[in-house]
Protein backbone atom coordinates (compact mmCIF):
# COMPACT_ATOMS: atom_id res chain seq x y z
CA UNK A 1 0.00 0.00 0.00
CA UNK A 2 1.70 3.21 -1.01
CA UNK A 3 -0.90 6.10 0.06
CA UNK A 4 0.71 8.98 1.68
CA UNK A 5 -0.20 8.51 5.56
CA UNK A 6 -1.10 12.15 5.95
CA UNK A 7 -3.37 11.94 3.25
CA UNK A 8 -4.87 9.34 5.28
CA UNK A 9 -5.50 11.48 7.88
CA UNK A 10 -2.57 11.03 10.40
CA UNK A 11 -1.82 13.63 12.00
CA UNK A 12 1.19 16.10 11.39
CA UNK A 13 3.88 15.07 14.26
CA UNK A 14 5.76 17.26 16.35
CA UNK A 15 8.90 19.00 15.11
CA UNK A 16 12.13 18.53 16.84
CA UNK A 17 15.83 18.99 15.65
CA UNK A 18 17.75 16.98 13.46
CA UNK A 19 14.61 15.25 12.08
CA UNK A 20 13.51 15.64 8.80
CA UNK A 21 10.34 17.78 9.09
CA UNK A 22 6.66 15.71 7.51
CA UNK A 23 8.13 12.81 7.90
CA UNK A 24 6.50 10.40 10.11
CA UNK A 25 8.30 8.89 13.24
CA UNK A 26 8.60 5.55 13.56
CA UNK A 27 5.89 3.36 14.66
CA UNK A 28 5.58 2.00 17.91
CA UNK A 29 3.39 -1.13 17.94
CA UNK A 30 0.50 -1.26 19.58
CA UNK A 31 -1.08 -4.14 21.84
CA UNK A 32 -3.73 -4.83 19.96
CA UNK A 33 -1.35 -5.29 16.83
CA UNK A 34 -0.09 -8.41 18.37
CA UNK A 35 -3.06 -9.87 20.05
CA UNK A 36 -4.94 -12.97 18.49
CA UNK A 37 -8.08 -10.66 18.19
CA UNK A 38 -6.21 -7.38 17.54
CA UNK A 39 -6.69 -4.90 15.00
CA UNK A 40 -3.97 -7.43 12.13
CA UNK A 41 -5.83 -10.60 12.90
CA UNK A 42 -8.98 -9.36 12.07
CA UNK A 43 -8.00 -7.61 8.82
CA UNK A 44 -6.12 -10.82 7.96
CA UNK A 45 -9.73 -12.77 8.91
CA UNK A 46 -11.63 -10.12 6.45
CA UNK A 47 -9.07 -10.42 3.77
CA UNK A 48 -8.79 -14.25 4.02
CA UNK A 49 -9.29 -15.93 0.78
CA UNK A 50 -11.38 -19.08 0.63
CA UNK A 51 -13.54 -21.44 -1.60
CA UNK A 52 -17.01 -20.68 -1.79
CA UNK A 53 -19.18 -24.02 -2.63
CA UNK A 54 -22.38 -21.90 -2.86
CA UNK A 55 -22.68 -18.52 -4.55
CA UNK A 56 -20.05 -19.41 -7.02
CA UNK A 57 -20.39 -22.80 -7.96
CA UNK A 58 -20.98 -22.57 -11.75
CA UNK A 59 -17.31 -20.66 -12.01
CA UNK A 60 -15.73 -23.76 -10.84
CA UNK A 61 -14.89 -23.30 -7.00
CA UNK A 62 -12.98 -19.37 -8.09
CA UNK A 63 -11.39 -17.82 -5.05
CA UNK A 64 -13.07 -15.11 -3.21
CA UNK A 65 -12.48 -13.11 -0.59
CA UNK A 66 -14.51 -12.80 2.60
CA UNK A 67 -14.98 -8.88 3.37
CA UNK A 68 -15.23 -7.43 6.54
CA UNK A 69 -15.63 -4.10 8.38
CA UNK A 70 -13.16 -3.45 11.59
CA UNK A 71 -13.33 0.01 13.27
CA UNK A 72 -11.04 1.54 15.63
CA UNK A 73 -12.51 3.33 18.36
CA UNK A 74 -10.87 6.15 20.91
CA UNK A 75 -10.36 9.44 22.14
CA UNK A 76 -8.64 12.03 19.51
CA UNK A 77 -4.87 11.49 18.78
CA UNK A 78 -4.78 8.02 20.54
CA UNK A 79 -3.02 6.63 17.45
CA UNK A 80 -6.47 5.47 15.72
CA UNK A 81 -5.23 6.27 12.17
CA UNK A 82 -1.73 5.26 12.28
CA UNK A 83 -2.60 1.73 13.92
CA UNK A 84 -5.29 1.23 11.09
CA UNK A 85 -3.15 1.94 8.29
CA UNK A 86 0.22 0.22 9.59
CA UNK A 87 -2.04 -3.01 10.38
CA UNK A 88 -2.93 -2.48 6.10
CA UNK A 89 0.69 -2.37 5.22
CA UNK A 90 1.83 -5.25 7.29
CA UNK A 91 -1.50 -7.63 6.71
CA UNK A 92 -2.66 -6.54 3.01
CA UNK A 93 0.08 -4.24 1.19
CA UNK A 94 -0.99 -5.19 -2.24
CA UNK A 95 -4.52 -4.23 -1.97
CA UNK A 96 -6.08 -0.93 -3.72
CA UNK A 97 -7.20 1.05 -1.18
CA UNK A 98 -10.14 3.67 -2.02
CA UNK A 99 -10.37 6.63 -0.02
CA UNK A 100 -13.98 7.86 -0.73
CA UNK A 101 -15.38 11.60 -0.81
CA UNK A 102 -18.44 10.94 0.85
CA UNK A 103 -21.34 8.22 0.99
CA UNK A 104 -22.51 8.22 -2.50
CA UNK A 105 -18.96 7.86 -3.71
CA UNK A 106 -19.16 4.31 -1.49
CA UNK A 107 -22.70 3.50 -3.03
CA UNK A 108 -20.78 3.64 -6.93
CA UNK A 109 -18.02 1.97 -5.99
CA UNK A 110 -20.01 -0.87 -4.00
CA UNK A 111 -22.09 -1.55 -7.71
CA UNK A 112 -18.98 -3.53 -9.06
CA UNK A 113 -16.41 -3.13 -6.31
CA UNK A 114 -12.80 -4.68 -7.70
CA UNK A 115 -11.22 -7.15 -6.05
CA UNK A 116 -8.79 -7.42 -3.60
CA UNK A 117 -10.29 -3.33 -2.69
CA UNK A 118 -9.88 -1.14 0.85
CA UNK A 119 -12.47 1.47 1.50
CA UNK A 120 -10.64 3.58 3.91
CA UNK A 121 -13.14 5.18 5.84
CA UNK A 122 -11.23 7.40 8.66
CA UNK A 123 -13.23 10.11 10.38
CA UNK A 124 -15.95 7.62 10.10
CA UNK A 125 -18.92 10.24 11.44
CA UNK A 126 -18.30 11.81 8.28
CA UNK A 127 -20.08 9.48 6.79
CA UNK A 128 -22.93 9.08 9.74
CA UNK A 129 -25.82 11.03 10.68
CA UNK A 130 -27.87 12.38 7.74
CA UNK A 131 -30.34 10.89 5.34
CA UNK A 132 -28.01 10.33 2.76
CA UNK A 133 -25.39 9.20 4.42
CA UNK A 134 -23.59 5.13 4.40
CA UNK A 135 -26.12 2.97 4.59
CA UNK A 136 -25.93 -1.13 6.24
CA UNK A 137 -26.98 -2.25 2.67
CA UNK A 138 -23.84 -0.68 0.88
CA UNK A 139 -22.02 -2.10 3.65
CA UNK A 140 -22.61 -5.23 3.19
CA UNK A 141 -22.59 -5.08 -0.71
CA UNK A 142 -18.62 -4.18 -0.63
CA UNK A 143 -18.09 -6.86 1.93
CA UNK A 144 -20.16 -10.01 0.07
CA UNK A 145 -17.70 -9.17 -2.42
CA UNK A 146 -14.57 -9.50 -0.52
CA UNK A 147 -13.96 -5.44 0.38
CA UNK A 148 -12.54 -5.01 3.69
CA UNK A 149 -13.59 -1.64 5.58
CA UNK A 150 -11.07 0.35 7.88
CA UNK A 151 -12.71 2.83 9.94
CA UNK A 152 -11.69 4.67 12.87
CA UNK A 153 -14.72 6.50 15.35
CA UNK A 154 -14.36 8.64 18.48
CA UNK A 155 -15.79 6.79 21.59
CA UNK A 156 -18.32 9.88 22.64
CA UNK A 157 -19.60 9.42 18.82
CA UNK A 158 -19.79 5.90 19.14
CA UNK A 159 -21.67 6.24 22.11
CA UNK A 160 -24.20 8.96 20.48
CA UNK A 161 -24.67 6.96 17.14
CA UNK A 162 -25.10 3.34 19.25
CA UNK A 163 -27.18 4.97 22.20
CA UNK A 164 -31.23 3.80 21.72
CA UNK A 165 -33.38 6.69 21.60
CA UNK A 166 -35.76 7.92 23.91
CA UNK A 167 -39.51 6.19 24.73
CA UNK A 168 -41.51 8.26 21.82
CA UNK A 169 -39.01 9.90 19.98
CA UNK A 170 -37.52 9.68 16.25
CA UNK A 171 -34.52 6.81 15.77
CA UNK A 172 -32.89 9.08 14.13
CA UNK A 173 -29.80 6.98 14.51
CA UNK A 174 -31.06 4.01 13.29
CA UNK A 175 -29.13 2.77 10.23
CA UNK A 176 -25.92 4.15 12.17
CA UNK A 177 -26.65 1.97 14.60
CA UNK A 178 -27.19 -1.50 12.31
CA UNK A 179 -24.24 0.01 10.21
CA UNK A 180 -22.12 0.39 13.24
CA UNK A 181 -23.21 -3.54 14.11
CA UNK A 182 -21.21 -5.08 10.91
CA UNK A 183 -18.32 -3.38 12.56
CA UNK A 184 -15.40 -5.52 14.39
CA UNK A 185 -14.51 -2.92 17.09
CA UNK A 186 -10.74 -2.26 18.27
CA UNK A 187 -10.80 0.09 20.82
CA UNK A 188 -7.83 2.11 21.54
CA UNK A 189 -6.70 3.98 24.98
CA UNK A 190 -5.13 7.12 25.04
CA UNK A 191 -2.05 5.79 27.62
CA UNK A 192 -0.34 3.32 26.62
CA UNK A 193 -0.19 0.15 28.90
CA UNK A 194 3.31 -0.86 30.07
CA UNK A 195 4.37 -3.16 26.90
CA UNK A 196 3.38 -0.38 24.69
CA UNK A 197 5.64 2.12 26.90
CA UNK A 198 8.73 -0.18 26.97
CA UNK A 199 8.41 -0.24 22.70
CA UNK A 200 8.55 3.27 22.68
CA UNK A 201 11.28 3.53 24.31
CA UNK A 202 13.36 1.04 22.42
CA UNK A 203 11.91 3.48 19.27
CA UNK A 204 13.67 6.48 20.78
CA UNK A 205 16.78 4.25 22.05
CA UNK A 206 17.06 3.48 18.35
CA UNK A 207 16.81 7.52 17.49
CA UNK A 208 13.95 8.76 17.11
CA UNK A 209 14.19 12.03 18.44
CA UNK A 210 9.96 12.88 18.10
CA UNK A 211 9.49 9.74 20.10
CA UNK A 212 12.42 10.27 22.69
CA UNK A 213 11.06 13.71 23.17
CA UNK A 214 7.16 12.71 23.51
CA UNK A 215 8.09 9.67 25.96
CA UNK A 216 9.40 13.14 28.50
CA UNK A 217 5.39 14.30 29.20
CA UNK A 218 3.76 13.88 31.93
CA UNK A 219 0.85 15.44 31.25
CA UNK A 220 -0.32 13.55 27.79
CA UNK A 221 -0.23 10.50 26.18
CA UNK A 222 2.74 10.04 23.59
CA UNK A 223 0.09 10.04 20.92
CA UNK A 224 -0.82 13.33 21.71
CA UNK A 225 2.10 14.84 22.00
CA UNK A 226 3.27 13.30 18.97
CA UNK A 227 0.31 15.31 17.28
CA UNK A 228 1.27 18.32 19.23
CA UNK A 229 -2.25 18.29 21.20
CA UNK A 230 0.12 20.32 23.96
CA UNK A 231 0.98 22.67 22.23
CA UNK A 232 -2.75 23.30 20.17
CA UNK A 233 -4.13 23.55 23.80
CA UNK A 234 -1.23 26.26 25.11
CA UNK A 235 -1.97 28.36 21.93
CA UNK A 236 -5.94 27.71 23.15
CA UNK A 237 -4.98 29.47 26.40
CA UNK A 238 -2.45 32.23 26.11
CA UNK A 239 -4.80 33.90 23.02
CA UNK A 240 -5.04 37.39 23.15
CA UNK A 241 -8.78 38.10 23.64
CA UNK A 242 -9.38 38.66 19.96
CA UNK A 243 -7.66 35.31 18.68
CA UNK A 244 -9.36 33.88 21.89
CA UNK A 245 -12.82 35.03 20.73
CA UNK A 246 -12.56 33.54 17.63
CA UNK A 247 -10.80 29.90 18.56
CA UNK A 248 -14.05 29.79 21.92
CA UNK A 249 -17.00 30.97 18.92
CA UNK A 250 -15.26 27.69 16.64
CA UNK A 251 -14.67 25.57 19.86
CA UNK A 252 -18.37 26.59 21.25
CA UNK A 253 -20.18 26.44 17.14
CA UNK A 254 -18.56 22.54 17.02
CA UNK A 255 -20.02 21.60 20.21
CA UNK A 256 -23.16 22.54 19.29
CA UNK A 257 -23.38 20.55 16.31
CA UNK A 258 -21.65 22.05 13.24
CA UNK A 259 -19.62 19.84 10.98
CA UNK A 260 -18.95 21.67 8.32
CA UNK A 261 -16.22 23.61 7.82
CA UNK A 262 -16.65 27.14 9.66
CA UNK A 263 -16.47 30.29 7.25
CA UNK A 264 -15.26 33.24 8.11
CA UNK A 265 -17.97 35.39 8.18
CA UNK A 266 -19.78 33.49 11.35
CA UNK A 267 -16.59 33.34 13.23
CA UNK A 268 -16.35 37.25 12.87
CA UNK A 269 -19.99 37.72 14.08
CA UNK A 270 -19.75 35.43 16.81
CA UNK A 271 -16.92 36.70 18.43
CA UNK A 272 -17.45 40.32 19.66
CA UNK A 273 -19.64 38.01 22.43
CA UNK A 274 -16.79 36.23 23.98
CA UNK A 275 -14.78 40.22 24.30
CA UNK A 276 -15.93 41.92 27.42
CA UNK A 277 -16.59 45.95 26.81
CA UNK A 278 -13.09 47.11 26.98
CA UNK A 279 -11.45 45.19 24.52
CA UNK A 280 -14.51 45.43 21.80
CA UNK A 281 -13.74 49.15 21.91
CA UNK A 282 -10.46 49.47 21.78
CA UNK A 283 -10.03 46.52 19.13
CA UNK A 284 -8.00 47.58 16.25
CA UNK A 285 -9.09 47.42 12.54
CA UNK A 286 -7.59 44.68 11.79
CA UNK A 287 -8.30 42.48 14.90
CA UNK A 288 -10.50 39.72 12.97
CA UNK A 289 -7.65 39.05 10.18
CA UNK A 290 -4.90 39.12 12.92
CA UNK A 291 -7.06 36.85 15.34
CA UNK A 292 -7.28 34.16 12.11
CA UNK A 293 -4.02 34.35 11.07
CA UNK A 294 -3.52 32.83 14.85
CA UNK A 295 -5.63 30.45 14.92
CA UNK A 296 -4.42 28.98 11.98
CA UNK A 297 -0.31 29.26 12.39
CA UNK A 298 1.21 26.37 12.96
CA UNK A 299 1.81 25.21 16.50
CA UNK A 300 5.02 22.12 15.69
CA UNK A 301 3.06 20.76 12.89
CA UNK A 302 0.04 21.12 13.81
CA UNK A 303 -3.32 24.74 13.63
CA UNK A 304 -5.95 25.02 16.01
CA UNK A 305 -7.71 25.98 13.11
CA UNK A 306 -7.49 24.37 9.47
CA UNK A 307 -8.23 26.33 6.50
CA UNK A 308 -10.47 23.86 4.32
CA UNK A 309 -10.84 24.35 0.27
CA UNK A 310 -14.20 23.42 -1.31
CA UNK A 311 -13.76 20.21 -3.26
CA UNK A 312 -12.10 20.46 -6.55
CA UNK A 313 -10.83 23.76 -6.00
CA UNK A 314 -6.77 25.39 -5.27
CA UNK A 315 -5.84 28.18 -3.27
CA UNK A 316 -9.93 29.19 -1.98
CA UNK A 317 -11.01 28.99 1.54
CA UNK A 318 -14.26 27.31 2.34
CA UNK A 319 -14.13 27.69 6.09
CA UNK A 320 -11.97 26.41 9.14
CA UNK A 321 -11.95 23.25 11.09
CA UNK A 322 -10.88 22.95 14.98
CA UNK A 323 -8.14 20.50 15.43
CA UNK A 324 -9.78 17.49 17.00
CA UNK A 325 -7.34 17.39 20.09
CA UNK A 326 -8.31 21.12 20.73
CA UNK A 327 -12.17 20.31 20.43
CA UNK A 328 -12.11 17.44 22.58
CA UNK A 329 -9.88 19.11 25.42
CA UNK A 330 -11.70 22.66 25.58
CA UNK A 331 -14.57 21.51 24.61
CA UNK A 332 -14.84 19.19 27.68
CA UNK A 333 -14.00 22.37 29.38
CA UNK A 334 -16.36 24.43 27.53
CA UNK A 335 -19.22 21.80 28.23
CA UNK A 336 -21.33 24.26 31.07
CA UNK A 337 -19.99 27.29 29.33
CA UNK A 338 -22.86 29.85 28.55
CA UNK A 339 -22.56 30.54 24.57
CA UNK A 340 -23.07 34.19 24.10
CA UNK A 341 -26.19 35.45 21.52
CA UNK A 342 -23.71 36.81 18.87
CA UNK A 343 -22.95 33.24 18.66
CA UNK A 344 -26.55 31.91 18.65
CA UNK A 345 -27.38 34.77 15.88
CA UNK A 346 -24.11 34.26 14.10
CA UNK A 347 -24.97 30.23 13.90
CA UNK A 348 -28.68 30.79 12.70
CA UNK A 349 -27.67 33.63 10.04
CA UNK A 350 -24.49 31.86 8.53
CA UNK A 351 -25.03 28.08 8.90
CA UNK A 352 -26.10 26.70 5.14
CA UNK A 353 -25.83 22.47 5.79
CA UNK A 354 -29.64 21.21 6.56
CA UNK A 355 -27.92 18.91 9.15
CA UNK A 356 -25.87 21.36 10.89
CA UNK A 357 -28.85 23.77 10.74
CA UNK A 358 -30.68 20.78 12.80
CA UNK A 359 -28.43 19.64 15.28
CA UNK A 360 -27.73 23.31 16.30
CA UNK A 361 -31.16 23.62 16.61
CA UNK A 362 -32.00 21.17 18.75
CA UNK A 363 -29.20 22.24 21.05
CA UNK A 364 -30.90 25.57 21.23
CA UNK A 365 -34.29 23.77 21.86
CA UNK A 366 -32.60 22.00 24.81
CA UNK A 367 -31.39 25.26 26.36
CA UNK A 368 -34.94 27.08 26.09
CA UNK A 369 -33.55 29.50 23.72
CA UNK A 370 -37.03 28.98 21.21
CA UNK A 371 -36.59 31.68 18.70
CA UNK A 372 -32.88 30.28 17.19
CA UNK A 373 -34.33 27.01 17.67
CA UNK A 374 -37.16 28.39 15.37
CA UNK A 375 -34.98 29.93 13.14
CA UNK A 376 -32.69 27.13 12.56
CA UNK A 377 -35.53 24.53 12.26
CA UNK A 378 -37.59 26.55 9.49
CA UNK A 379 -34.38 27.46 6.79
CA UNK A 380 -33.47 23.15 7.93
CA UNK A 381 -36.96 22.29 6.68
CA UNK A 382 -37.07 24.77 3.84
CA UNK A 383 -34.27 22.40 2.21
CA UNK A 384 -36.68 19.11 3.07
CA UNK A 385 -34.99 18.00 6.20
CA UNK A 386 -38.09 16.21 7.47
CA UNK A 387 -36.64 15.66 11.30
CA UNK A 388 -36.36 19.38 10.90
CA UNK A 389 -39.98 19.58 10.25
CA UNK A 390 -41.07 17.69 12.71
CA UNK A 391 -38.65 19.36 15.69
CA UNK A 392 -40.38 22.45 14.49
CA UNK A 393 -44.06 21.54 14.63
CA UNK A 394 -43.56 20.06 18.27
CA UNK A 395 -41.50 23.51 19.55
CA UNK A 396 -44.80 25.63 17.58
CA UNK A 397 -47.20 23.09 19.61
CA UNK A 398 -45.42 23.09 22.53
CA UNK A 399 -45.34 26.55 22.92
CA UNK A 400 -49.21 26.97 22.64
CA UNK A 401 -49.27 28.10 18.99
CA UNK A 402 -51.02 24.99 17.30
CA UNK A 403 -52.46 27.14 14.46
CA UNK A 404 -48.92 27.90 13.64
CA UNK A 405 -47.92 24.02 13.36
CA UNK A 406 -51.40 23.24 11.87
CA UNK A 407 -51.01 25.23 8.77
CA UNK A 408 -47.41 24.10 8.84
CA UNK A 409 -48.85 20.72 8.88
CA UNK A 410 -50.72 21.36 6.16
CA UNK A 411 -48.08 21.82 3.38
CA UNK A 412 -46.13 19.20 4.34
CA UNK A 413 -49.54 16.64 3.97
CA UNK A 414 -49.01 17.58 0.51
CA UNK A 415 -46.03 16.77 0.41
CA UNK A 416 -46.29 13.00 1.31
CA UNK A 417 -45.10 12.89 4.65
CA UNK A 418 -47.03 10.06 7.04
CA UNK A 419 -45.84 12.35 10.23
CA UNK A 420 -47.47 15.30 8.70
CA UNK A 421 -50.78 13.36 8.39
CA UNK A 422 -50.44 11.68 11.62
CA UNK A 423 -49.76 14.95 13.59
CA UNK A 424 -51.83 17.32 11.80
CA UNK A 425 -55.05 14.66 12.66
CA UNK A 426 -53.72 14.76 16.62
CA UNK A 427 -53.60 18.75 17.01
CA UNK A 428 -57.23 19.22 15.16
CA UNK A 429 -58.38 16.15 17.41
CA UNK A 430 -56.79 18.30 20.25
CA UNK A 431 -58.77 21.27 19.58
CA UNK A 432 -61.60 19.40 18.43
CA UNK A 433 -62.32 20.32 14.74
CA UNK A 434 -64.15 17.58 13.66
CA UNK A 435 -65.00 19.45 10.01
CA UNK A 436 -61.40 19.78 9.45
CA UNK A 437 -61.09 15.90 10.54
CA UNK A 438 -63.99 15.12 8.65
CA UNK A 439 -62.42 17.26 5.10
CA UNK A 440 -58.96 14.80 5.64
CA UNK A 441 -60.79 11.91 5.73
CA UNK A 442 -62.52 12.32 3.09
CA UNK A 443 -59.59 13.48 1.23
CA UNK A 444 -57.92 10.11 1.88
CA UNK A 445 -56.31 10.36 5.41
CA UNK A 446 -56.52 7.48 7.01
CA UNK A 447 -55.49 8.66 10.26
Amino acid sequence: MHADPRRLGVHAAIEVPDETAGELPLYVDRDTDLEPCGVRALIRQAAKEYRNHHRRLALAKQSSTRGGFVLLIGGSSVGKTRTAIEALRAVIPNWWLLRPNDAHHVRRVAENPPRHLVVWLDELQNFLGRPDGLTAATARALMDNGAVLVGTLWSVRYQAYTALPSSGQPDVCGNDRELLRLAEKVHLDKDFTRSEQERAHEVAEAGDQRVATALKSKDYGLTQVMAAGPNLVAAWRNADPYAGAVLNAAIDATRLGVQSPLNAELLRAAAPGYCDPSHRATAPSNWFEAALAYATARHNGAAALTPLAPPDTMGQISGYRVAEYLQQHAGHERRDATVPDTCWQALTDHLTDPHDQTRVGAAADERLLFPYAESLYRKAARDNSSYAARQLVELLAGRGREEEAIEFLHHHVDDGDPYAARRLVELLADQGREEDLRALAEAGNSY
